[in-house]
């Protein structure tokens, strides 16, 4: 039965005016979801603890891969396709993640400016976690392809709705990085100017 659904996938129309098939080579979606479930298994930033230095490096480039990955995968779908939606929500996701990211940042803490930026930055790790967590269950049920085991090994929030909506507001009352950099070239001339007036 998998093996004629997986040839049934492939079709694609029929050509005319001989009545031909049209054969487009397209990976089955229980095929995609297991590269998914895969790919995700490896990527320590759903579900390792980060310290601080960790945080600011090596996370965004993790979700950068995820999002490409996930862009690879949707090139080979079509548009209408419900895993393609499925995709598409999953890399939404890390989208909002890395944009928030480009506002939480180190110079924030320097500053002292919009509170504690890592508890910021973690939390909206914990966003991106539960998020995907809410994927993987979305992505098993178009795919029947089951997601239970890597979905336990990724720390979920219940409260991911409000969690979210206290992340974006944080962020929301950052300054933007150009700003910050405005701010630490002044504080930094400000600290030369003092060091030749000590002189």
């Amino acid at each position: 039965m998998r093996r004629i659904r997986a040839l049934l996938n492939r079709i694609r129309g029929f050509s005319t005016p001989f009545g031909g098939l049209s054969w487009q080579a397209v990976e089955p979606g229980e095929a995609i979801a297991r590269r998914v479930l895969l790919f995700l298994a490896d990527r320590r930033v759903l579900y390792a603890k980060w310290q601080d230095e960790e945080v600011v490096h090596a996370v965004p480039k993790s979700v950068q891969e995820i999002r490409r990955f996930l862009s690879t995968l949707l090139d080979s779908r079509p548009q209408d396709d419900k895993l393609a939606d499925v995709l598409v929500e999953l890399q939404e996701h890390c989208r909002n993640f890395l944009s928030w990211v480009d506002r939480i940042h180190p110079g924030a803490k320097m500053l002292l400016v919009g509170g504690d930026w890592l508890t910021t930055y973690e939390d909206a790790l914990a966003v991106l976690r539960s998020r995907l967590v809410e994927g993987l269950r979305t992505l098993e049920e178009t795919t029947s392809v089951s997601t239970g085991t890597l979905r336990r090994r990724i720390p979920y929030r219940g409260d991911v709705d409000e969690l979210e909506r206290s992340v974006v507001d944080r962020i929301a009352q950052m300054p933007a990085r150009n700003q910050v950099t405005d701010e630490l070239e002044k504080y930094f001339e400000r600290v030369v100017q003092m060091l030749k007036r000590e002189r």
